[in-house]
C-alpha cells in the first residue's frame, strides 16, 4: 500500500525511500534508511529488494553480493532527510546494479570490479579512488560525480552523461568512450591508453551519432575547453 499523497502517475518510478522515511517519521518508528532492518525497494515497481541485515549498510551489500542477489532497479539514491548511501570502502566486486538509483551516494574507495551498472543513477556520487576496473556504465547518469583517481581501466562508459564530472588523475586506459558526453569534465593528469584520443578521434552525440567534436591534438581536455570557447564566442556574436 502506497501512502497518501505519494501515488506515482503513469511510467512513473515510486520514490519508495521516501515513502517509507515520512511513515517511519509519522509512526515515531526507528527504522530508517541505512539502518538496520530497514527495506530497500525496486525504484521502479516498489517491490522489495532487499532489508538490511547489518548495523552498517555497506555490510548488508557485501553479504548479498557474493550470493548473487540481483540488485537491478534497487532505489539508494539521497534524499533530503538521510541523505546519500553510505558505502565508502564497500566491497561490491561484480555487483549487479543496473538502473540502480546511487545518487549522491559516498562510494570513496569502493571496490565495484567487473559490476555491472548500466543506466545507473550516479549523480553527484562520490567516486574517488573507486575501484571500477572492467565495470559497465553503458548510459550511466555521472553528471558531476566526483571521480578524481578512480579507476577505470577497461571500463565500459557507452553513452553515459559525465557533464561536469571531475576525472583528475582517473586511470582511464582502455576505457571505452564511445558517445560518452565529456563537456565541462575535469580531465585534468587522467591517464589514458596510447591509442586513445588521438587527432582526428570523433566524438559522437550518443543519441544521434552525430559528430560533436573532432580531436585536433592529443590532448582531448585541451580540446574540450577549446570547443567551449568557441562555442561561448559564437552565442555572443
Amino acid at each position: 500500500m502506497q501512502a497518501a499523497g505519494f501515488r506515482a502517475k503513469p511510467g512513473q518510478a515510486y520514490d519508495t525511500k521516501r515513502i517509507d522515511a515520512m511513515r517511519a517519521i509519522e509512526t515515531g518508528l526507528e527504522i530508517r534508511p541505512w539502518h538496520k532492518a530497514f527495506d530497500y525497494k525496486n525504484r521502479r515497481t516498489g517491490e522489495l529488494i532487499l532489508t538490511q541485515s547489518d548495523d552498517q549498510f555497506r555490510d548488508s551489500l557485501r553479504v548479498a553480493v557474493p550470493r548473487k542477489r540481483d540488485l537491478s532497479h534497487i532505489d539508494l539514491g539521497t534524499s533530503i532527510i538521510f541523505g546519500g548511501a553510505p558505502l565508502s570502502d564497500s566491497q561490491l566486486r561484480a555487483a549487479c546494479l543496473v538502473d540502480a538509483d546511487l545518487a549522491g551516494a559516498n562510494l570513496e574507495r569502493a571496490t565495484i570490479k567487473q559490476g555491472d551498472m548500466r543506466s545507473a543513477n550516479l549523480e553527484q556520487a562520490v567516486l574517488v579512488g573507486a575501484q571500477l576496473s572492467g565495470v559497465i556504465l553503458c548510459g550511466a547518469n555521472l553528471v558531476n560525480a566526483k571521480m578524481a583517481g578512480a579507476m577505470l581501466n577497461g571500463a565500459d562508459l557507452t553513452g553515459s552523461n559525465l557533464y561536469g564530472a571531475d576525472l583528475k588523475g582517473a586511470d582511464l586506459r582502455d576505457c571505452k568512450l564511445n558517445g560518452a558526453i565529456l563537456e565541462g569534465a575535469n580531465l585534468d593528469g587522467a591517464i589514458r591508453s596510447d591509442t586513445s584520443w588521438k587527432r582526428g578521434t570523433e566524438i559522437k552525440n550518443r543519441h544521434t551519432g552525430a559528430v560533436i567534436l573532432t580531436t585536433q591534438s592529443d590532448n582531448l581536455a585541451d580540446d574540450l575547453s577549446q570547443s567551449r570557447e568557441q562555442r561561448s564566442e559564437s552565442r555572443r556574436s
